[in-house]
């Protein structure tokens, strides 16, 4: 009686073992799993950083492409010769304050390699040059020429003024204006 009593306590103690073993196994591939996916976890953090950084980097080149950059070199061309225009601009408006309080030069919105003035007597209204009387042309050139001359005075001397036929042709108030600037240089 003690012996068929055994029996099935013994196959269940196998059969606990077996499931134990199997639990055991089990439990080792599930830690084997997770300490994986913690090293697949790091390494895209890593690459998540990576990206990031390139993200960056790009972003700031992408930034430099729209500003200046043009297989054939155009957009930075125009960069720079906005910047210069617009110290051009600065110096001609210094010169043409002294001559009249009428106009002041501004690079037009829509192309900015072209000029336009404000007219401060018609309510500050912005007006193309190509509209410009021959007098208030010639003072508006003028002053971009002795602009000129001052951006270039800084590297090199300049002893010479060119005038064309228009100084001869301006009404009187225009050609007091022009003398008056010319005189002022010496």
């Amino acid at each position: 009686g003690v012996q068929t009593c055994a029996l099935p306590i013994l196959a269940e103690k196998l059969d606990f073992e077996r499931r134990n073993s199997e639990c055991h196994q089990q439990l080792g591939e599930i830690k084997s799993k997770l300490s994986h996916d913690d090293e697949n976890r790091k390494k895209w953090e890593a690459k998540g950083k990576e990206i990031a950084n390139h993200k960056k980097e790009f972003e700031k080149w992408q930034s430099l492409n729209e500003l200046i950059g043009s297989g054939d070199g155009r957009k930075f061309r125009n960069f720079a010769q906005g910047l210069t225009f617009e110290r051009l601009i600065q110096f001609a408006n210094q010169q043409l304050s002294s001559m009249t309080d009428r106009y002041l030069l501004v690079a037009d919105k829509d192309a900015p390699l072209e000029l336009n003035v404000i007219d401060n007597y018609q309510a500050g209204e912005h007006r193309t040059t190509k509209n410009l009387s021959g007098g208030e042309s010639f003072i508006v050139s003028l002053s971009l020429a002795l602009g000129l001359s001052r951006m270039a005075s800084h590297k090199v001397r300049v002893d010479s003024l060119f005038l064309d036929e228009g100084f001869g042709t301006l009404d009187e108030d225009a050609l007091n204006i022009a003398l008056d600037t010319l005189s002022g240089l010496q």
